[in-house]
């Protein structure tokens, strides 16, 4: 059975990455889904800037019992901060949260990494749309979007460079920076992190990788990765010859 129902309204927590969550408020109307607005930490500026209903936890105008017939999902890109925010969210009251575990410890954990797999492939009925394919690394290019597009993620030094930082080597981050447009204390001090729970996942828990392996699109004989660079780069700075990725189903 899906995780998510349609019987039952859903809050979006975590606004930052605007396009994505936008496009995923979207299609979720669009399957039938009510979505009720969003929640973040900066809901005030969210609101003046966006015009989008938006809440603080404080603010939600939901009673707490009212709460527990919602649903909420975590949208935030960083699955590291997922336990927290999901900490928060079920002393706020809601007990149907949707998130990234980090941490494979039972079947719970897996079934809730599979089903926030699917939603992000649209896949709200969970029907398997995608399925796993053990692609060499000389197969794998970096995605559509990126201005480094048409790179072998193996040969992309943007990526390398913060795989590096993160393990403590004194790289040059000028092109990763420019290249992903960002270049806050802040942003940085995210990006190691996630970095050392890759490394961390890769030495304690090394099938995460397959039950979150990162989106690709094949295009003749290329693997283009949709949505995953950082987990795909790590996985060849560690020296994977073959990498697990998750591609669309060709449907006959």
């Amino acid at each position: 059975m899906a995780f998510l129902r349609l019987d039952m309204p859903i809050y979006l927590y975590g606004f930052s990455n605007f396009i994505s969550t936008v496009d995923k408020d979207r299609k979720l109307r669009a399957a039938g889904y009510k979505v009720l607005g969003y929640i973040d930490r900066n809901a005030g500026k969210i609101r003046e800037e966006c015009d989008k209903i938006c809440y603080t936890l404080d603010e939600i105008p939901e009673s707490i019992d009212e709460r527990k017939n919602i649903q909420a999902v975590i949208m935030l890109q960083n699955a590291a901060l997922h336990e927290k925010v999901r900490e928060s969210l079920m002393a706020a009251g809601f007990e149907r949260i949707l998130y990234a575990p980090v941490k494979i410890e039972s079947d719970n954990d897996i079934a809730m990494l599979k089903s926030y797999q699917y939603f992000f492939e649209d896949d709200y009925e969970e029907a398997g749309i995608y399925e796993i394919a053990e692609v060499p690394v000389d197969k794998i290019y970096v995605n559509k979007s990126a201005r480094i597009e048409g790179i072998r993620l193996m040969d992309s030094k943007e990526y390398r460079s913060i795989i590096e930082y993160g393990m403590g080597i004194d790289t040059d981050l000028t092109k990763y920076l420019s290249f992903m447009g960002k270049d806050d204390k802040e942003f940085l001090e995210d990006r190691i992190a996630l970095v050392k729970r890759l490394k961390e996942l890769y030495d304690k828990t090394p099938q995460y990788f397959t039950y979150a392996a990162a989106h690709a699109e094949k295009e003749q004989d290329r693997y283009i990765i949709v949505d995953g660079c950082h987990r795909t780069a790590f996985l060849i700075y560690a020296g994977e010859e073959n990498i697990r990725l998750r591609v669309k189903r060709v449907m006959k």
